[in-house]
């Protein structure tokens, strides 16, 4: 069992400070709440990567645009983006079938752990360059004020890697913000990380939402570009 207690612990062993961001190595927390940020499965990555039109690229790190889709937008997209069950928490629990839809609108950004620029640009065909986020919680932490500071109208913000069970049986019951992060088996290549952001019950709808965080060159750069290769 992991306590508070022992989280602060590990932390402080590993050269941590004494409050619940300290570094912790060797123990992987279920969840974990970082400010306004809930993370399902602590620590998150140290870093992502994800491909990119090259100007949204120097946009977020630049002046850090960071673009964050409607879930609705999803299932409009032709595969392997597009997934026709997005948002839709499908599972098995005690021999019965359950399938879950969210009330709100809910707002997402997915990176991945797959770290080769190539891979990913012939995956991703309609983008040109390729960008890692070299920290992690930081940005995710500068998302979260930027919703403050922009006063979106948000009730939670959780991140999480993408499950890949939909539909599977499952040992314990599935909460509801499980459903923003399942997909089904057959995109577990992508090896999705998502970051995700639940508007209040009743905002109206947007295609996306544009934060503004400010100067990120020290927690994103610029990894490849398709016309000139890798930098």
């Amino acid at each position: 069992e992991v306590t508070c207690r022992s989280l602060l612990e590990a932390g402080k062993q590993a050269g941590g400070q004494d409050n619940l961001t300290a570094v912790v190595v060797g123990i992987c927390v279920r969840e974990f709440r970082d400010g306004d940020v809930v993370y399902h499965g602590y620590p998150c990555p140290p870093q992502l990567w994800k491909a990119m039109r090259e100007e949204h690229a120097n946009a977020l790190i630049e002046q850090g645009k960071f673009y964050m889709k409607n879930q609705l937008e999803y299932p409009k997209e032709p595969p392997p983006r597009g997934d026709p069950k997005e948002g839709i928490l499908e599972f098995e629990f005690g021999g019965s079938g359950f399938c879950v839809h969210s009330g709100n609108h809910v707002h997402i950004w997915c990176a991945t752990t797959e770290s080769d620029p190539a891979r990913l640009l012939a995956q991703w065909p309609d983008y040109d360059a390729v960008v890692e986020i070299t920290n992690c919680q930081e940005i995710f932490r500068r998302v979260a004020k930027a919703c403050r500071d922009q006063n979106v109208d948000y009730s939670e913000i959780h991140a999480s890697f993408a499950r890949y069970n939909r539909g599977q049986s499952l040992p314990a019951w599935a909460s509801w913000e499980h459903g923003h992060f399942q997909k089904g088996l057959e995109y577990e290549d992508q090896k999705e990380y998502r970051f995700v952001i639940v508007l209040n019950h009743g905002e109206a709808y947007q295609k996306e939402i544009i934060l503004k965080l400010g100067d990120c060159r020290d927690v994103v750069r610029l990894v490849a570009r398709r016309k000139r290769g890798a930098l």
